[in-house]
């Protein structure tokens, strides 16, 4: 039924995902989250296949398609979840919610006054994104010709590792990082876990919880294990990790701070492993060849990095203020239209 090419779009609670050679309904309709992300409505046109984590909607002559999709996005849908470990939502529940019910042409006319406005807002939070991508990239860059020749130029240089770093600053020699710290892996909090804690407890997203104990005391870089595997931490003073994290204890030839700025540019696709859980090993890490300037030149560039990149933090943190901001109007817009609280028909 699943075809590379042409036939019908099949869709899943992100969005479509695949073509398939048949279809379950033509359209409209609006598609509801049934496992997983529930809190995402599609209105989609035409004949379409739908996942058994979505449900679809056959309409009546009473709703108009854009208005329902427009209710939809302003329903509370995440309150209709199950208590399950993967969200949930049931038909009973989804047919049950009240949604308001205007003659349908002012459905139509609110629902064409909803187009044009969430249209600008939705380009506005498209060019922020694009900003926000635009500063990573550069934020990226900087570290990359920092960490690697001394240099935060904007032309990245020719391959500054395949040559190794002295061909570009002779007084740079490479090493393994298995040779520049001690790698040791996190191991469960369970055991020592309280709401309290004296010590964070540290896994791929930051600190999750508090401890008892701690495993190690800092400064230390922490890279991923499992999942997210490109965010290494840089923290100090007592921690504890998960069994998710390796946590490193640096020699005295690298700078803690120098090791975390090149660690946010490492080619982690190096050591993955090809199971679905995205992971790197021990021993690939270890193996990993980095730079290695003398540690007062380190210290400096980190000193470079600090500066430099809390300004493009600063931009980046703005931009998804603004963001997050336009995602509040629009669904406050919204909701004002479809209940009324609004004049959105111009003609009523």
């Amino acid at each position: 039924m699943r075809v590379d090419a042409g036939g019908y779009p099949v869709y899943g609670a992100g969005g479509e995902l695949r073509r398939a050679s048949g279809y379950l309904h033509e359209g409209p309709s609006v598609l509801f989250g049934r496992k997983g992300t529930l809190d995402r409505p599609i209105l989609v046109r035409g004949r379409f296949w739908a996942l058994d984590t979505m449900f679809y909607t056959v309409l009546g002559p009473r709703i108009d398609p854009r208005f329902l999709h427009y209710c939809a996005t302003a329903m509370p849908l995440g309150a209709c979840r199950t208590g399950t470990a993967v969200p949930s939502m049931t038909r009973e529940d989804l047919a049950a919610l009240v949604i308001p019910l205007p003659p349908r042409p002012r459905q139509r006319a609110i629902a064409d006054h909803l187009d044009g406005e969430t249209a600008r807002i939705d380009a506005l939070i498209a060019r922020h994104r694009q900003l926000i991508a635009l500063l990573r990239e550069r934020r990226h860059s900087l570290i990359w010709t920092t960490t690697r020749c001394g240099s935060d130029a904007r032309r990245r240089p020719r391959d500054a590792l395949a040559d190794g770093p002295g061909a570009i600053l002779p007084h740079w020699t490479t090493d393994r990082l298995g040779r520049l710290v001690a790698i040791r892996t996190g191991t469960s909090s369970t055991a020592v876990e309280v709401e309290s804690g004296g010590y964070p407890v540290y896994g791929s997203g930051g600190e999750f919880r508090r401890a008892s104990a701690y495993l190690h005391d800092g400064p230390s870089v922490l890279f991923g294990r499992k999942g997210t595997i490109d965010r290494p931490l840089l923290v100090s003073g007592r921690f504890w990790t998960a069994d998710t994290m390796f946590y490193t204890i640096p020699g005295d030839r690298i700078d803690p701070r120098y090791l975390w700025y090149y660690a946010q540019s490492m080619p982690y696709g190096f050591s993955s492993t090809d199971a679905a859980l995205p992971s790197v090993t021990k021993s690939d890490l270890a193996s990993h060849r980095m730079p290695v300037p003398p540690i007062d030149v380190q210290r400096r560039l980190a000193a470079h990095l600090d500066a430099r990149t809390s300004r493009i933090d600063t931009l980046i943190a703005k931009a998804e203020q603004l963001v997050a901001l336009a995602h509040e109007r629009r669904h406050a817009l919204i909701t004002a239209a479809v209940t009324g609280r609004i004049d959105a028909d111009p003609a009523a």
